[in-house]
């Protein structure tokens, strides 16, 4: 008999029963004494032949242990777990080495225990930042980020801008003229020389609702000109004020910082320019028709009004007014009287007429408004143009008061100067010749004698904004308007908001797209006001190459600075060596603090062993199995540590080794000849060990949740990855000949394949090539080693590989070794299939969309890494189907991430060697 299970020995002694003993109608289950006696045999001799079936198996495992390959332990499984600490905290929190948490299980607790200690700190991250010499950009937290590139929204940007209403107010086309003191040695004419190069910075206004550039900008004399020869406005911004723009381009040429100790501005108009209104009284002047300045019968206390914005509100500025006036002369004759016949006549030679009376405006003073009522103005030149009776252009100076307001006249508010008439000559007579004065424009010009400070300078730089309000008068600014970037090379910034420190603070860093493909050196640093210290690290990750952590050591708490416009606590992350090497990013989607790597391990209790001559096998058994580690030390005439090895037979007579099945938790000893026998003695053998391991550990993100005992001001944890990697221990006899043979050393191809698949049980296919690269092009040399898991974080484990492969291979070939995961390639079909009867449509697509899903997972498993499902392949599945009588249409494609973008290929001319396909979403139809 082949089989041994006793159901099968019944079911043959109910066979054999009707022709041996026809007479018994033997029937399994009934309660009857044949009955009983017949499944009585078969349960014990059932069991006697499954011993000896196992004999061979026994003999198999003895004559591996005789060439020394030993059973191995189950695998634990790992992860990282993330400690959570009280908020009221504000000092770090030691969360010791082999602390024990768990997550609940259908047979109990999973625990799990720290590998180090580390120090947790209540701070949380709250901002990143990426930045280099030209570009700042803020990272979105709760998305994956590329650390050390740039993705195109640039947030850096520096400028500064002079304000002064009352002197930058102009219509029309002017030059403006501007004075910056450096604080220090520069001297002045340095800075006008740097910011007036058009390579370095750019002048603009505003006006229009746009940002507009002078048309020219020259220096002299250390002073910058800056030329709007347009007819557009310098106009107020939102905030009211009319202020000059220069901004910084990106790599402009300038060293250093640039800190004004003073600002300055004139302006001065290219040309003269119309007054804004004109009036006499209440009565508007029309600047295109003229008007009579003091209407057509002046008398004292008329007044004549100019407006100019413009000039009359550039307090200190000499002003020019140039009025056009006429003089119209009107002359009122007396009638002569009628002839009066009666009357005798008097010669007419005799009678004397008499000559008329000039009228005109004798005196006139000059008035500003100064807030409260209309004050004395102190002018120049013609200082009353309205008593001439020619007709030319008068010129008016005066220098704008510092206390000039702007007034309302004639329902319209603006800064105005008036003439009013204190004296008109001959305003009683009685043959009056008016001589008025008509005026037909009026120009206005000014010029500042000196210049006037900046009232309000504002600066950006690194997104930081400073301002300095009422700056007017102010010596010795010491005003920053240009900042240097804040790093010349790529960088991360990373803000906590609250002190940082331990001894390790640790940061776990998760990659996605398996990271970078070249090592760089990852260097920490944090600054304050005095100095930038250099954190110790230590770095799992090999310069973000993949995930892992990133143990920070330091001296002292961190000082809060301000940066890129707050106030946190900030640390530098920048790599060095020859990231300039790397094609593809390091794209991070996760960054947590106060994470650790947690095995599924317990220590167990200390466990002591006497030996003695009794004691002829030398075998002790542990209580807790599986053993994970192990550490042995016996007394003689001192306490020694004896060494773990593979096998007693490969050790020497005095050897002190140890030999330990973990599966079972065995020790075993030597017997003096293949190891060194242990002294006899009472309890002097004593031992200090790990167990665990299994599946049972491999579990989501969030299941581990709770400690096994509870921890000082530490408010919770979670595991921010999944725990993986655990699997029982494999039989030897089903890896036991390949282990013999490569021993652990790759050298064939095969090597490699059966070395990764024994100790790297997550990995569920694997495959070895030679002369090819990365992406299956021609490299001489190269070994690559493309594995594929389930679970799809092939990132860690790629590294993990790689380390453990290249200490065992050929120390030449370690260089030239790579270790990559599969290209998942996503395969969906669209397929149109012919059924036999109409009806039940639905239960065929569904089936057929099982079959599909099967068929590509069965494939996976068989075909691996490399291989390829084809058409005829799916057609001969899907003809199969007893409901399907043809195919009308069948359409495939596979879909993979390549550099993060997805790409689409045709599975008959697809040729990358180091995909593994799974199943995508395909779409059935019935044509019907």
């Amino acid at each position: 008999m082949n089989s041994t299970a006793g159901g099968e020995i019944l079911k043959t002694l109910q066979t054999r029963a009707g022709a041996y003993v026809p007479e018994w109608r033997f029937r399994a289950g009934e309660a009857e004494p044949g009955a009983a006696l017949a499944a009585l045999f078969a349960e014990l001799f059932g069991q006697t032949l499954e011993r000896y079936e196992r004999l061979p198996e026994k003999y198999y495992i003895e004559f591996l242990n005789l060439l020394g390959v030993g059973r191995r332990s189950p695998k634990c499984s790992s992860g990282y777990v993330r400690f959570f600490t009280n908020g009221a905290d504000i000092n770090p929190v030691n969360v010791p080495a082999t602390t024990e948490v768990f997550a609940s299980g259908g047979d109990g607790n999973i625990v799990f225990s720290t590998e180090y200690a580390i120090d947790a700190t209540s701070a949380t991250l709250s901002e990143i930042f990426y930045a280099d010499r030209d570009t700042i950009e803020r990272l979105d937290l709760q998305e994956p980020k590329a650390f050390f590139e740039t993705s195109g929204n640039n947030l850096q940007s520096r400028y500064f801008s002079l304000s002064n209403n009352s002197v930058l107010k102009l219509s029309g086309n002017c030059a403006i003229k501007i004075k910056l003191r450096q604080r220090g040695v520069f001297p002045a004419s340095l800075v006008a020389e740097t910011l007036s190069d058009p390579m370095n910075a750019l002048w603009q206004y505003y006006s229009g609702g746009e940002f507009v550039r002078f048309n020219s900008v020259t220096q002299s004399g250390g002073l910058i000109t800056l030329t709007n020869s347009t007819a557009r406005t310098l106009e107020a911004d939102a905030n009211g004020r009319v202020s000059v723009y220069c901004e910084f381009h990106r790599g402009a040429n300038i060293e250093g910082s640039i800190v004004l100790s003073d600002a300055a501005v004139t302006l001065e108009p290219l040309s003269p320019f119309e007054a804004d209104a004109l009036a006499y009284d209440s009565v508007p002047i029309q600047s295109s028709s003229g008007g009579y300045c003091f209407g057509r019968r002046p008398t004292e206390y008329d007044t004549f009004y100019i407006r100019s914005d413009a000039a009359f509100s550039k307090a200190g500025a000499d002003v020019v007014c140039v009025l056009d006036i006429a003089s119209v002369i009107v002359d009122y004759k007396e009638p002569e009287a009628p002839l009066e016949f009666k009357k005798r006549v008097i010669e007419k030679k005799r009678v004397e007429k008499l000559p008329p009376d000039d009228v005109f405006i004798d005196d006139v003073i000059w008035e500003f408004y100064n807030g409260t009522g209309w004050a004395h103005l102190d002018v120049r030149g013609d200082i009353n143009p309205f008593k001439a009776d020619i007709t030319r252009r008068y010129e008016l100076r005066f220098t704008v008061p510092a206390d000039i307001t702007a007034v309302q006249v004639n329902a319209s508010e603006g800064y105005y100067i008036r003439a009013r008439v204190t004296r008109v000559e001959n305003f009683l007579s009685v043959r009056p010749r008016l001589l008025l004065p008509f005026v037909t424009s009026v120009l206005c010009d000014f010029r500042y004698i000196k210049f006037q400070a900046a009232e309000y300078i504002s600066a950006t730089n690194n997104l930081e904004t400073t301002e300095l309000e009422n700056a007017y008068g102010k010596g010795g600014l010491d005003f920053k308007i240009y900042a240097p970037a804040v790093t010349d090379k790529p960088a991360m910034y990373l803000g906590f908001n609250g002190a940082l420190a331990g001894q390790p603070l640790s940061l776990y860093f998760e990659l996605v797209g398996g990271g970078a493909d070249a090592d760089g050196l990852l260097t920490v640093e944090t600054s304050n006001a005095l100095r930038t210290e250099t954190i110790r690290l230590i770095d799992e990750t090999r310069g973000l190459r993949k995930s892992g952590l990133v143990l920070l050591y330091f001296n002292r708490p961190t000082i809060e600075t301000r940066l890129f416009g707050l106030n946190r606590h900030w640390l530098k992350l920048s790599l060095n060596g020859n990231d300039g090497n790397s094609e593809k990013p390091r794209v991070v989607a996760g960054l947590y603090t106060n994470t650790v790597r947690a095995v599924q391990t317990r220590a167990a209790g200390e466990q002591i062993f006497s030996t003695g001559l009794q004691n002829v096998t030398r075998e002790f058994e542990l209580f807790e199995k599986p053993v994970q580690s192990c550490k042995v030390e016996i007394s003689g005439n001192a306490v020694r540590e004896w060494t773990r090895v593979e096998a007693l037979t490969q050790a020497g007579a005095d050897e002190e080794v140890y030999e330990l099945d973990g599966e079972r938790g065995l020790l075993r000893f030597g017997d003096g000849v293949f190891g060194k026998a242990p002294p006899p003695g009472v309890h002097n053998i004593q031992v200090r060990y790990t167990y665990g391991g299994g599946t049972s550990g491999n579990i989501a993100p969030g299941a581990v949740n709770a400690l096994l005992q509870s921890v000082p001001r530490i408010s919770g944890l979670v595991n921010v990855t999944p725990m993986t990697g655990g699997a029982d221990a494999p039989p030897p006899e089903r890896t036991g000949k390949n282990r013999f043979r490569h021993r652990f050393v790759p050298v064939s191809t095969r090597d490699f394949e059966e070395i990764v698949l024994e100790n790297f049980v997550r990995v569920t296919s694997v495959k070895c090539r030679t002369g090819l690269d990365d992406n299956g092009e021609k490299a001489l040399g190269r070994v690559t080693v493309v594995v594929a898991t389930d679970d799809g974080d092939n990132a860690g484990l790629c590294g993990e590989i790689y380390a453990y492969l290249a200490e065992r291979c050929e120390c030449t070939l370690v260089p030239r070794l790579r270790v990559i995961p599969a290209l998942e390639l996503s395969v969906r079909f669209e397929l149109c299939a012919v059924p036999l009867e109409p009806s039940g449509a639905v239960e065929i697509s569904l089936r057929l969309h099982k079959l599909l899903n099967t068929l590509i997972d069965d494939k996976r498993k068989t075909l691996g890494i490399g291989g390829i499902i084809t058409l005829a392949e799916v057609t001969d599945a899907v003809l199969c189907d007893e409901n399907v009588s043809a195919i009308d249409s069948l359409f495939a494609e596979g879909v993979y991430i390549k550099d993060g973008a997805a790409r689409y290929a045709a599975l008959d001319d697809f040729a990358l060697p180091f995909v593994i396909m799974r199943s995508g979403a395909h779409s059935v139809r019935i044509k019907v």
